[in-house]
């Protein structure tokens, strides 16, 4: 699984995202606009998962110490 810390923004000026950008296009946006919007949305959402990604690290690591100290205590109650 890629390390999403290094998610490069793609280039919504590129014609492989001229549908996206005509879409908000035919809605009044100018192309830079259009362009801007969707690198916008791109960057919350990308921020948004990052959160999630250390969140879920955190609650695996707590989850961890946990299982460890139940092993722990486990091995002493057992001496």
């Amino acid at each position: 699984m890629k390390d999403p810390t290094e998610a490069i923004r793609p280039d919504f000026t590129s014609p492989e995202h001229q549908e996206g950008c005509q879409m908000l296009i035919d809605e009044g946006l100018t192309d830079q606009q259009a362009a801007c919007s969707l690198a916008a949305i791109w960057d919350a959402l990308r921020q948004r998962h990052l959160q999630d990604v250390r969140q879920r690290e955190e609650e695996e690591e707590e989850e961890e110490e946990q299982h460890q100290q139940l092993l722990k205590d486990d091995q002493e109650a057992a001496h």
